[in-house]
Parts: structure tokens; sequence; C-alpha cells
């Protein structure tokens, strides 16, 4: 915010430096008051999409753990039930798109294999039913 200040600042003396009159130096003022408004409406516009984006994209994220979790308030869970669904979910969809590999698995989801192991007895996951896919 400094540097712009400074960077207008600079511009306006530049502009005073090379003026003729006082009529050229206004006008020549309003063009770079003009310029700089619409430089912060560009600015304005492109946060207002980012901000647009990540709404978005947290809606989709909210319904996503509603569904997982099946609960339609968000609120009344606490961070470790939506990891471990979560873990859950990519857990069993890691197993059924590589038809029970446990070895495939645990290489996709970033983990060694005795932990996945440990996951799958934790989870209370079947692994019959995966690898008869």
């Amino acid at each position: 915010m400094a540097a712009e200040r400074r960077g207008n600042i600079v511009g306006i003396l530049d502009i005073m430096e090379n003026s003729d009159d006082g009529r050229n130096l206004t006008s020549r003022m309003r063009e770079r008051k003009n310029e700089e408004i619409q430089r912060l409406q560009r600015r304005l516009e492109t946060e207002k999409a980012k901000v647009q984006a990540l709404s978005q994209e947290l809606d989709a994220t909210h319904r996503m753990l509603n569904t997982l979790l099946g609960r339609n308030d968000l609120s009344q869970c606490d961070l470790r039930t939506v990891n471990s669904a979560l873990e859950r979910q990519a857990i069993e969809a890691a197993l059924l798109d590589l038809k029970g590999n446990i070895t495939a698995a645990a290489r996709k989801l970033g983990m060694s294999r005795q932990s996945l192991y440990t996951k799958i007895r934790t989870y209370d996951i079947e692994l019959d039913s995966k690898r008869n896919c």
C-alpha cells in the first residue's frame, strides 16, 4: 500500500515536471486518477471472483461431509469424527478401485501396507467384498 502511494506521488511529480501549464497538469492528473480507479476496479473484480470460487468450494465440501457423515448439521461433529469418515471413505475407494490389492492401495494412499491393515481393522472394513469386484 505504501509502495503504491509512493508510486502515485512519483507519478504526480513526473507529470508536474513535464507539464506545459496548469490545465495540462490538471488533465494529466485526472487521467492518472482514472487509470488508478480502473486498475482498482479490475483488482476488485478479481478478488470478488476468488471469494465466489472459495464460497462454492466450501459449499461443495460441506455437502460432501454431510453426505459422508449422514448428518444435517456439521456443527455437531468434532474434527476427529470428520477426519475418520473421510479417511474411511478414501480407504474404501482405493480398495474398490484397486480390487482389494492392499499393496497398491497403500501406495496410492501414501502409507505403509501395515498402516493400511491397521486402519482396515480400526474401521472394520471387509476386504472380501472389495476383492470380488
